[in-house]
């Protein structure tokens, strides 16, 4: 998961309808352009995912434009009104992209690796695990044959982003006594555009770096 910095209400958006291109536009542009459960991007199937579910059509909840989510169909599906009380991305005292590690599988037909990364002691250790219930069901759960579609594809995008990481990491590693400073600078510059938050799956390579002693210290990680 990755920290989003929420924007206002549109002052325009008066109708009460959710799916207004308003407010899609406007999430889309909080959101990243990524969902904010799997943090894949650019997907065609767009939802606008409600974080405490609107039980018996709670208007208030329903449309309150802090409760509108950015997410694909894939994660919203999953999540439905099931999974509730968890880490918030939008809040600023829940940092999602440090109480998750996250790792691509090392084989295609192998599972993404979640943790938890918070002492047992902290607050929000328990709702880190509940957000890790959810999000091992958004990566790795294929109980029909749709999901099991959606799935692979969303491990593929994962794991092309993995590979590009590791060649980034072995120029870089096998070239330190013969590359120039500006190649130097050019791949640590890829490594660390990575980690922002805008990028695919960041909170992956966020975890990479920081299990990795070579970038960690490249990166000051």
């Amino acid at each position: 998961m990755f920290k989003v910095t929420r924007s206002e209400t549109p002052i325009e958006w008066n109708n009460g309808n959710y799916r207004d291109p308003l407010v899609v536009n406007q999430l889309k542009k909080d959101f990243l352009s990524k969902c904010y459960l799997c943090e894949q991007s650019d997907f065609g199937n767009i939802n606008i995912e409600h974080f405490v579910p609107h039980l018996n059509q709670d208007k208030e909840l329903k449309t309150n434009w802090k409760n509108l989510y950015y997410s694909c169909s894939h994660c919203n599906g999953i999540k439905g009104p099931r999974h509730q009380e968890l880490l918030d991305c939008c809040n600023e005292n829940h940092n999602v992209d440090i109480a998750i590690g996250l790792e691509a599988p090392s084989v295609p037909n192998g599972k993404i690796t979640l943790t938890n990364n918070l002492n047992s002691s902290f607050d929000l250790f328990d709702l880190t695990n509940k957000t890790i219930a959810l999000l091992e069901q958004c990566y790795n759960n294929a109980n029909s044959g749709t999901q099991q579609v959606s799935h692979q594809y969303l491990k593929e995008k994962i794991l092309e982003e993995h590979a590009y990481l590791q060649s980034l990491r072995f120029q870089l590693k096998n070239g330190l006594n013969r590359l120039i400073q500006r190649e130097k600078e050019d791949l640590v510059e890829r490594i660390s555009n990575m980690l922002k938050p805008n990028y695919p799956f960041s909170a992956f390579w966020k975890t990479y770096v920081k299990n990795d002693p070579f970038l960690s210290v490249l990166l000051n990680q």
